[in-house]
């Protein structure tokens, strides 16, 4: 009772001297401490947990959109019988990238959904995903089950292409593809137009943003061998095909860092989204857009068609 009566004194004297936190022992030897929190204190402490701490506020970087990212609403119908195959490929198992191909590809895959594909119509195949087994899955086995007489068939391709140095003969590349070993790991153009030649379909358009020479671009070659001048002429495709590539055979692919797109890609969209509707008109308004641009930096590419524009003046419509 004395010691409880003799700390109460204490801890009054204490804070009449204006401590706060007192700390002693009594004659056991136990450590006793008791803290005093007056009211001016007490009112400056709730203050100052009611008030708002400084954030840090951090830029962030922005992010350039290029034009054609913003897609447009197309006022379209749903296009329950059309097909279509999206593949790009950018990052490879053992090659160098192919820049930008797998963005190309997304926003591809974007549009296609915009001008009336649906989602589940559309086999999207990109980077690892993209291996030889999958492409050939996708167009020998997957298109063959779906396609009726009345559909329409879009494939793209954005990645590597390659010659074959013995035959000329062009190859896709896929993403576990070896240009030393085309025949066995590559995925050949002849075989695509074959395949797809036999299917119902009534009208089937291929887009192609990849090079075949080897000189470079969307193009590699084998190992010791040098870039095709001369390559095999384009296989006989069927009446239903057409095919719109992003250069010339002996040309290069090449892309825009500028732009963060495949020149020919870019272009494509563009025309589609200013309204161009047939195979024929986009070719038409892309190829000077796509030479001047790759003038600008150095290269010669050229856009190619076939059949001729002339003759397939309105028909191959997308939208």
């Amino acid at each position: 009772m004395t010691l409880v009566f003799s700390l109460f004194i204490l801890a009054i004297s204490f804070i009449f001297a204006g401590c706060s936190m007192y700390e002693f022992k009594d004659p056991t030897g136990a450590q006793l401490q008791i803290q005093y929190i007056s009211p001016q204190d007490k009112e400056q402490k709730t203050v100052s947990q009611l008030k708002p701490s400084p954030q840090k506020i951090t830029s962030q970087p922005q992010t350039k959109v290029s034009e054609i990212e913003i897609i447009p609403e197309f006022k379209v119908k749903p296009k329950s019988n059309d097909f279509a195959i999206v593949i790009g490929i950018e990052d490879y198992q053992g090659l160098p990238k192919s820049d930008f191909s797998s963005k190309d590809a997304k926003l591809v895959k974007d549009y296609l959904k915009a001008i009336g594909f649906q989602e589940r119509n559309i086999e999207f195949i990109i980077n690892e995903k993209a291996t030889k087994s999958a492409i050939e899955k996708a167009i020998e086995a997957w298109l063959p089950n779906r396609v009726k007489n009345d559909s329409k068939v879009f494939i793209y391709y954005s990645g590597h292409g390659a010659p074959e140095p013995k035959t000329g003969d062009a190859y896709i590349v896929p993403y576990d593809g070896d240009p030393n070993y085309l025949e066995v790991t590559g995925y050949p153009l002849k075989r695509l137009y074959e395949k797809i030649g036999k299917l119902p379909a009534k009208e089937i358009v291929v887009v192609l943003d990849s090079c075949f020479s080897g000189a470079g671009g969307r193009s590699v070659i084998a190992k010791g061998a040098r870039p095709l001048i001369i390559m095999t002429d384009m296989p006989a495709i069927s009446q239903n095909i057409a095919v719109l590539s992003a250069s010339q055979s002996s040309q290069i692919s090449i892309s825009s860092y500028e732009k963060g797109h495949g020149i020919f890609t870019y272009y494509f969209l563009k025309a589609l989204k200013e309204g161009k509707k047939t195979i024929a008109d986009i070719y038409e308004y892309i190829k000077p857009l796509v030479e001047d641009e790759a003038k600008q930096l150095n290269v010669q590419q050229s856009p190619a068609i076939t059949p001729e524009p002339e003759k397939i003046k309105g028909k191959f419509i997308l939208r």
